[in-house]
């Protein structure tokens, strides 16, 4: 009843002596009896991410994509998103880590979106051996514009503005595309 909630609520609040925590161990008290069900419902979305995968060649769910996760059809986007939060705040064990890992999972996507399209944008400067500037045609500049601002967070303009002007791109375009 209440006494065992509070128990659990005390204990994962760090508010609860550790002697306290040895006795109810010894007793075989199960301090988080949902982790169970938590490992199997986690084990069931990588099942699901694991047949999309089988099925599309690649682990990028795209937005609001649904699939079977055990009985139901459920968000398996959001479930992905959900993985990337949970191992930026330090909440995926290693070995979840590298169960996603095998999959292909892509841990940053707009990571993974800029340097592809810089790559496509330094491809586009040797071929045509001019600098992407304001005198480039519109449908190519904007390419340079998307990559930008797709850059993932956290990644200061200087960083972004180095990548761009090692792809050729004129300096005062590049500083105005990641300002």
């Amino acid at each position: 009843g209440n006494w065992v909630a509070n128990k659990r609520t005390s204990m994962k609040s760090g508010r609860f002596p550790d002697e306290n925590v040895k006795a109810l161990d010894a007793l075989g008290f199960d301090m988080d009896p949902n982790e169970t069900e938590r490992q199997i419902l986690w084990r069931s979305y990588l099942t699901a991410l694991a047949e999309f995968v089988e099925r599309e060649g690649h682990a990028r769910v795209p937005n609001i994509h649904e699939e079977r996760v055990g009985r139901t059809r459920d968000r398996l986007s959001g479930w992905v998103v959900k993985q990337r939060m949970a191992r930026r705040r330090g909440k995926l064990s290693r070995e979840m880590i590298d169960e996603l890992d095998a999959l292909g999972f892509d841990w940053d996507p707009l990571e993974t979106d800029f340097e592809r399209g810089l790559a496509a944008l330094t491809q586009f400067v040797a071929r045509e051996a001019t600098a992407v500037s304001h005198k480039t045609p519109p449908h190519l500049r904007s390419i340079a514009y998307s990559k930008m601002y797709l850059a993932p967070r956290g990644r200061g303009p200087r960083a972004r503005d180095n990548k761009l002007l090692t792809a050729g791109v004129d300096k005062s375009i590049a500083s105005a595309m990641s300002a």
